[in-house]
């Protein structure tokens, strides 16, 4: 069922780029509505030079990657910590619970006011939204876990971090793979939307001087290639977590 839902997806995906392609370079080769794949093609080199896509480019890249690093990291650091009662969860959840009722947005405006155009804050942003979400789903996952898999664990004098930290832990890392896939595609929105306002390296700035250009066929370009890394990185992770953590 997997590989037919697999294939399907393909072929979705190969009909629309035909239908483009008949569409726009065929049939209505001058329009307004969206631009022919060739000129689409050309505009690479456009944003190569004109827009210095690789800079930008790994400049997102390295805020949205080495922040949901440093997250994972440190909350497998804290996990024992996370998971319990005590000033860090408190904090986590205050957050958690803030983040439903005023839009990241808001926090966005306030680093770019306090630091603009600072690469530093961006990572700082991101890092912030990336433990505090990722945090959150690790207390959640952990304590759903079935009571019946560790209650009988103490008995053997182990203690309560260890449990959580080699038992615990253990359990809910393909839960967590599966949430990073999501996560992904959150901070690309968040980190995007905040580099479009403070106006220093990233796709973010891109899409705005594309926007003030009116370059569609850059900006069509653009989102292309967001989708396919965004694609890759989901692929990625799907297949470490089914060849490492598959349990």
């Amino acid at each position: 069922m997997y590989k037919l839902r697999k294939y399907s997806n393909w072929v979705i995906i190969i009909g629309l780029l035909l239908l483009w392609t008949i569409l726009f370079e065929l049939i209505l080769p001058v329009n307004s509505v969206f631009p022919k794949p060739s000129i689409v093609m050309q505009s690479f080199n456009d944003l190569l030079n004109k827009y210095f896509l690789i800079w930008n480019f790994l400049s997102t890249v390295s805020a949205i990657y080495t922040s949901m690093f440093i997250s994972v990291v440190f909350i497998w650091i804290l996990f024992p910590h996370i998971t319990g009662t005590n000033f860090l969860t408190d904090i986590v959840m205050s957050l958690e619970w803030s983040s439903r009722y005023i839009p990241g947005i808001f926090l966005s405006m306030l680093f770019i006011y306090w630091f603009p155009k600072s690469e530093v804050t961006k990572f700082i942003f991101a890092t912030l939204i990336s433990f505090t979400s990722f945090s959150y789903r690790a207390k959640y996952l952990a304590e759903n876990v079935p009571k019946e898999l560790t209650s009988w664990l103490p008995s053997f004098e182990i203690s309560s971090n260890q449990i959580k930290r080699n038992v615990v832990w253990k359990m809910i890392q393909p839960k967590l793979f599966d949430y990073l896939i999501k996560q992904n595609l959150y901070l690309w929105a968040s980190v995007v939307i905040f580099e479009y306002m403070n106006l220093g390296l990233g796709v973010g700035t891109i899409l705005r001087n594309i926007l003030l250009y009116n370059d569609l066929s850059a900006l069509v370009m653009m989102l292309i290639l967001i989708t396919i890394f965004i694609y890759s990185f989901s692929q990625l992770i799907k297949f470490i977590k089914n060849k490492y953590y598959f349990w």
